[in-house]
């Protein structure tokens, strides 16, 4: 058994770190695949008008329309823009097209957090009016409303959140409507005042 010099140590370690990144990126390419076969499904199900993308922004769960997200990317290659508000994180180049990302969390008034490994992008689709991502802090997955109750929807709640869903466990989800969310002023003006 020969000793390894010190040298050695650096280049092993970041391969090791190289590895991790890498059956991190495969899980997550798994993940998608996963996804993007079950929204097909939902899409083409019966029941479709019944499932939704859940999502958590922060400390928040949220519930999405299916039709409304055309992938989920991890959050990375985002270039900060000057002189915008701190919702803004700057653009990615998705598929060749400039595209904004915006901190879901951030916009809703929750407080800063520096990104994570969890961290995802929901690119939303061609449909909606601005071409955007929206970073929240979990993707947990296509759910059934089926499974959820309804609860009153306070009225000093933002337009854009259409309403209030209780799930099994008791958790309250908002139900997010993007197309109003896009018509909002303050979504559509990005300049830090």
């Amino acid at each position: 058994m020969h000793a390894r010099s010190v040298s050695e140590m650096p280049i092993a370690q970041d391969e090791l770190a190289t590895s991790d990144r890498q059956e991190r990126r495969q899980a997550l390419r798994e993940f998608q695949r996963q996804l993007v076969e079950r929204t097909q499904l939902a899409r083409s199900n019966s029941h479709s008008e019944q499932m939704r993308l859940a999502v958590q922004a922060g400390d928040q769960p949220y519930l999405l329309e299916v039709a409304h997200t055309a992938e989920v990317i991890t959050y990375e290659g985002v270039k900060p823009v000057p002189h915008t508000c701190a919702w803004f994180l700057g653009l990615i180049n998705c598929r060749g097209r400039l595209t904004g990302v915006i901190d879901l969390a951030g916009f809703l008034g929750r407080p800063a957090r520096p990104a994570q490994d969890s961290d995802r992008l929901l690119v939303l689709s061609d449909t909606l009016p601005v071409p955007c991502a929206l970073r929240v802090s979990r993707v947990a997955g296509l759910v059934s409303l089926s499974g959820f109750t309804s609860q009153s929807r306070p009225a000093d709640e933002s337009s854009w959140v259409s309403s209030f869903l209780v799930d099994r466990e008791s958790r309250v989800w908002r139900l997010l409507d993007l197309p109003l969310l896009m018509e909002d002023p303050a979504f559509l003006d990005v300049v830090a005042h």
